[in-house]
């Protein structure tokens, strides 16, 4: 069974407002908790293992300077997380050395982040919809984390510039097609060449896209191409091809000035991936880093 639209976007959410912490937007005088702790970094899913051999596949995983590092889990699911987050914390950090980091040795700050709040046993827990909420902040042990963390509390994350990631790693179904609608719209553009399904994805990955381990992302661009070809040759069959490199652009018979002709495409795919419930994002600016 697929996402419904709620909680695929209610995800995008998650994602979007959790990487806004470790970000910074100079304008608005704001620098994420993430950031001023000096966690500058981070890769999404690393594949790890703890010293019994057991598997965790934290969402997202952070590190410093100083040594130390994140394990973070996104969720939006009303169950505990406990079991899992008590596997992140017994990760071994020499699995970092996969993603170019060496030198930690100490055992991670484990984070869940939520939409809402739920009882996740004893970890510490950020509530990412609207304003940043922080729970059990003292079962961090990094200090600087903790402050940075509860002084950013009460922040309005919608006031912050919308970062433009449509897709995640294990984007499928509606949620995968509401995330390329704005890549596909863009073929139409009068200085558009098209584009292949890696650039699709890469665009809608936007700041993921080079963290995103490469098979993952292969499966995500098979997916973008099925997707494509269906496009192709059912729904938008008059409207865009596929040349021999892999390339979709529109049909060059097409006039896309005509206001007829835009509305049609736009009905379509806005049919196609289904109507997306919107939530509160100004582009007032853009992250500095």
């Amino acid at each position: 069974m697929g996402w419904t639209s709620l909680e695929s976007d209610d995800r995008l959410k998650l994602w979007q407002n959790t990487i806004q912490l470790f970000h910074e937007a100079k304008k608005i005088g704001f620098i994420g908790p993430f950031k001023k702790a000096g966690f500058t970094d981070y890769q999404p899913e690393p594949i790890m293992k703890n010293v019994e051999g057991e598997t965790g596949e934290p969402d997202l995983v952070s590190w410093n300077k100083s040594g130390d590092w994140l394990a973070i889990e996104l969720t939006l699911r009303m169950e505990s997380k406990s079991a899992k987050l008590t596997t992140y914390s017994t990760l071994d950090p020499r699995h970092l050395a996969d993603y170019g980091v060496s030198g930690i040795a100490t055992s991670p700050d484990v984070i869940v982040s939520r939409i809402e709040s739920f009882d996740d046993g004893p970890f510490c827990r950020i509530l990412v919809n609207d304003f940043l909420k922080v729970e059990g902040e003292g079962r961090l042990r990094n200090d600087v984390l903790r402050t940075e963390l509860k002084m950013a509390e009460n922040s309005d994350l919608r006031r912050l510039p919308s970062i433009p990631i449509s897709l995640l790693p294990e984007s499928k179904g509606n949620e995968l097609r509401r995330g390329i609608v704005d890549q596909i719209l863009q073929l139409f553009e009068s200085s558009s060449q098209g584009a292949t399904p890696e650039q699709i994805v890469d665009n809608a990955l936007e700041r993921l896209a080079n963290r995103v381990r490469v098979e993952r992302k292969g499966r995500l661009v098979k997916r973008v191409r099925d997707e494509l070809d269906s496009l192709a040759g059912k729904e938008l069959a008059l409207y865009i091809e596929a040349d021999k490199s892999g390339i979709y652009r529109a049909r060059p018979s097409l006039n896309m000035d005509h206001h007829a002709t835009r509305l049609r495409v736009s009905q379509i795919l806005e049919s196609w991936a289904g109507t997306p419930t919107p939530y509160h994002t100004p582009r007032i600016d853009s992250y500095d880093g």
